[in-house]
């Protein structure tokens, strides 16, 4: 049986069920019944006045007002990271990537500032490439941010996939991440320095703050995923992105089945759900990743797209609350 949503016509305010699998791949095709009216803003549209709360995913908003219940926390941070990590960070950048302008890179750079102007996101942050093999991206930069994608993830992705991996960086931004997902790699980086020179007695005192940074920081990747999405308005665009992250390759990248991942990550979400066992093994093994994995990323923008808020906000009724997922 095909699965639907009901739909509020922005225009005349009527109930329309559409079908998910179709507007899943194309939100252009759905329009309203009475009115004739496109039910969601077009593929290439800007969200106006389009606020994080609206996407935010919950366990990110909880598992970060658990941290700044830290008296003082934020203006710390602030102070240690802006005159220290992130000056030295950023020198860094312009010194070993290349800077990604309309001149240089003029078509990524064009990908970029798309992904900005959908999340209407008035000043994309700057942009670097980076030379290296791994897979990756990462934003950085408190009050002046900047997003540096690697030449392999680059080679990997197509020109839809990289413009949702720049709004899921982005997404960072307009959630006011950056500061503790800076916070969080640093004190990693830190406790493990000092384990070393204590014979491991540092880590006692070091672990309880940095496994709560690291689960939000796991959390704030939803979020994160959610902004993507609502970018790209594409969903098998970002469940294609998850396959590729998971074990993809140009080599075999055609023997890939995306329907097959799909079903592996609708498994994996079930195996969660109906097993405590489970799900107690897949948060012991992440507990020291800074990302979830790859399949359960899938597993949660999937049920988002479904039962979520996502058609809502592309509905432009993302001003109301929401019971979210």
């Amino acid at each position: 049986m095909q699965e639907t949503r009901i739909i509020h016509c922005r225009f005349c305010h009527s109930k329309n069920n559409i079908p998910l699998q179709s507007v899943f791949q194309n939100v252009d095709t759905a329009k309203c019944g009475r009115c004739h009216e496109p039910l969601f803003f077009p593929g290439t549209a800007k969200l106006p006045h389009l606020s994080s709360a609206a996407y935010e995913h919950p366990s990110d908003r909880r598992t970060l007002e658990s941290i700044q219940k830290f008296p003082g926390i934020d203006t710390m941070l602030k102070s240690l990271i802006k005159e220290s990590y992130e000056r030295a960070n950023r020198l860094y950048h312009k010194a070993n990537a290349v800077a990604v302008t309309s001149r240089q890179f003029p078509r990524l750079h064009q990908i970029f500032l798309d992904a900005a102007f959908r999340l209407g996101i008035p000043d994309a942050a700057e942009l670097f490439v980076v030379q290296s093999p791994m897979v990756n991206s990462y934003i950085s930069g408190v009050d002046e941010p900047f997003v540096v994608v690697t030449t392999g993830l680059l080679e990997l992705m197509t020109d839809d996939e990289i413009l949702y991996i720049a709004a899921h960086e982005l997404g960072h931004w307009q959630a006011h991440h950056v500061l503790y997902k800076t916070a969080s790699r640093l004190l990693s980086e830190a406790a493990s320095a000092l384990a070393e020179v204590t014979l491991g007695i540092g880590r006692i005192l070091t672990v309880p703050v940095q496994l709560a940074l690291l689960k939000w920081d796991r959390c704030s990747e939803l979020t994160a995923d959610r902004a993507g999405l609502l970018a790209v308005r594409r969903v098998d665009v970002a469940i294609r992105s998850f396959m590729k992250l998971a074990g993809g390759s140009r080599s075999i990248y055609e023997q890939m089945d995306y329907q097959a991942f799909l079903q592996q990550a609708e498994d994996f979400h079930m195996d969660q759900e109906d097993n405590a066992l489970n799900k107690t093994y897949v948060l012991l093994q992440e507990m020291y990743r800074s990302h979830p994995f790859p399949v359960w990323r899938a597993s949660e923008i999937l049920r988002w797209a479904r039962e979520g808020a996502y058609l809502d906000i592309l509905a432009g009724q993302y001003n109301e609350n929401f019971d979210d997922v």
